[in-house]
């Protein structure tokens, strides 16, 4: 950043120059120098790269960060076959789910059911005890007065 306005000569040396520009020949109008930014705390995914470097060993850093992302995309592709596949194992697990919860639930009414039958057979069983008991009794009685 610089404190005032450069001239059309300097933009052509800079937009030459690029990156690799020896910049200290135009710094006693810079305000803000890159170096200072460099020493700023950073956050996040921060990648530093060489600048200046030669044509070639820039392709070669480009055809490297390529092939890093098709490795990733290709990652990035099978996860998501992944995942559908997960989704649908989901979905057909909920509806057994369901299918399951009605079966237990018809189930469980069957068994209240037998269970209130059984409850009543219980009590009918009691009942002829008891009968059985006394009609036991009253023929016990019957068969003493006979013997008499």
């Amino acid at each position: 950043m610089y404190s005032e306005v450069l001239s059309s000569t300097s933009i052509r040396r800079i937009a030459e120059g690029g990156l690799c520009l020896d910049f200290e020949e135009l710094s006693e109008n810079r305000i803000l120098r890159w170096e200072e930014i460099m020493t700023k705390s950073r956050s996040g995914s921060v990648t530093e790269v060489e600048v200046c470097r030669s044509r070639k060993e820039l392709e070669t850093q480009l055809n490297t960060m390529r092939e890093q992302l098709d490795t990733v995309t290709g990652q990035l592709n099978r996860t998501k076959v992944d995942l559908g596949t997960v989704t649908g194992q989901l979905e057909s697990t909920q509806d057994d789910l369901q299918t399951i919860t009605g079966e237990l639930e018809s189930t469980q009414d069957d068994l209240q059911t037998i269970t209130s039958r059984l409850n009543q057979t219980e009590d009918e069983l009691q009942k002829t005890k008891v009968n059985l008991r006394a009609e036991t009794i009253r023929s016990n009685r019957t068969e003493d007065e006979l013997q008499r």
